[in-house]
């Protein structure tokens, strides 16, 4: 069973940089044969070429969310995103559309796929994690262990 943690975002963009972060935390703490562990700046149909072909895909984001506190994190509901089809992804991409998308091209899609999100304030401000807002700084050890968790129960480890 091919497994995939994917941590998304822009490093040098301070809070923005948050799932790249919690997974390279987690690729210093957990490794199996079955899990590859990808992190990158990517969007739109970038995303689908590197989840297809895995049959669970965890990923990691920084999510832009005003009804949510800086550094919070949470399970992304997919299901609540196909209705809200203006919900666009800071990456440019709506994910259940991605991957509707991906299914009709006949692409071997994720049979799982899971979104955990950090709450970021939107940020253009160069600097990394020296940048990053404390709070969304506190967040990365809990979403950490929760990725932890994620993966422990997927491959059975």
């Amino acid at each position: 069973m091919r497994t995939l943690l994917l941590g998304i975002g822009n490093d040098i963009l301070g809070d923005d940089g948050v799932g790249i972060y919690v997974v390279r935390e987690a690729k210093k703490k957990i490794g199996h044969p079955d899990l590859d562990i990808v992190e990158g700046l990517w969007g739109g149909f970038t995303i689908l070429d590197i989840i297809k072909g895995y049959n669970k895909v965890l990923i990691v984001d920084g999510v832009v969310d005003e009804s949510k506190p800086i550094g919070e994190v949470f399970w992304v509901d997919l299901e609540k995103l196909r209705d809200h089809r203006g919900f666009e992804h800071s990456h440019n991409i709506h994910l259940p559309t991605l991957l509707e998308v991906g299914d009709k091209m006949g692409y071997e899609m994720p049979d799982v796929l899971r979104v955990l999100g950090i709450s970021i304030a939107f940020t253009q401000e160069f600097g990394g994690y020296d940048k990053m807002s404390e709070d969304v700084k506190t967040a990365i050890p809990y979403a950490t262990e929760k990725v932890f968790e994620v993966i422990r129960e997927w491959l059975c480890i």
